[in-house]
């Protein structure tokens, strides 16, 4: 049997536990492989990160067709991860966060704060209207206890002045109507009211 002495630990092993021409012995190498890129990694940190920027931009379409195939493969998982997150968080800060994407996504303005929106959530507990107690849960579903945050005056800016929050069935009630047409619809399902009677 061929042996030779690795370089770096000084062990005699097996010719075959070597590779052709080398001194180290291949577990002795992976080893130093690895330290040497490790120690290249957090010298480039920059250089990496603009490496990955551009690959990611110059293979959006494979990403994105990665993404979907993973998402497909693992879906309950995904979906199991996310509720199990969004369960353990501050049910306020989730609120505050759900309140300002879908406002977006309608194209409103916002021009609040999140922390704002955050700290408004923790000091509302009912419903301004019927006095509903909130729900600031996750999981809940479409609920009518849920807290749904209002703007006063319908216009499409979400400011400290014209907004507050009111339960979901109030808010599905007022729709898009103004206070001042609010009253009128008020009025008029009194008068309607009496009619019946």
């Amino acid at each position: 049997m061929t042996t030779k002495i690795c370089s770096i630990c000084y062990l005699e092993k097996d010719i075959n536990e070597f590779s052709k021409l080398r001194k180290q012995c291949k577990e002795c190498y992976k080893i130093k492989q690895k330290e040497r890129h490790t120690k290249w990694k957090k010298t480039h940190i920059e250089q990496i990160k603009i490496q990955q920027k551009n690959w990611y931009n110059n293979n959006k379409e494979h990403c994105s067709n990665v993404n979907k195939i993973n998402y497909i493969k693992n879906k309950e998982k995904y979906i199991e991860t996310r509720k199990k997150y969004y369960r353990n968080r501050d049910p306020f800060i989730t609120w505050a966060d759900m309140i300002i994407h879908g406002h977006e996504k309608n194209g409103c303005i916002i021009k609040v704060n999140r922390e704002y929106l955050i700290n408004l959530a923790r000091n509302t507990t009912e419903c301004k209207i019927c006095k509903t107690k909130f729900l600031y849960k996750f999981g809940n579903g479409y609920n009518n206890k849920n807290p749904s945050l209002d703007r006063i005056n319908n216009e499409m800016e979400i400011r400290e002045d014209n907004i507050q929050i009111i339960c979901k069935l109030c808010n599905t009630t007022k729709n898009n109507r103004s206070l001042e047409e609010m009253d009128q619809w008020v009025k008029n399902w009194i008068s309607f009211r009496n009619q019946k009677v």
